[in-house]
């Protein structure tokens, strides 16, 4: 059997959108898996975002660094719920 001596290059000459590289990451979860188990637990016994994200820093910083707009978005929608409840109590206070 003869040995094909062309590189791919000379196969197929139209240009990549992408280009190969010499390294690569891996990346791999920060905590344990059991604990996005009992993450998942309080979630379903206890909805509250808020109280989550509040009692470990770490959930909230991964929050931030992955995915800044869904942060924002439960930021805003934390901040909403506090207002509502803020203007509720001050207008039952008149």
């Amino acid at each position: 059997m003869e040995k094909n001596s062309k590189s791919r290059a000379e196969i197929f000459p139209e240009k990549s959108a992408f280009k190969s590289l010499d390294f690569f990451v891996i990346r791999t979860p920060l905590l344990p898996v059991s604990h996005y188990y009992s993450l998942s637990e309080q979630l379903c016994a206890a909805p509250d975002i808020e109280k989550l994200i509040k009692s470990d820093g770490q959930i909230e910083r991964a929050l931030v660094v992955g995915n800044p707009g869904f942060y924002a978005a439960i930021k805003k929608t934390i901040d909403k719920e506090h207002h509502g409840q803020k203007s509720s109590k001050d207008s039952e206070k008149v």
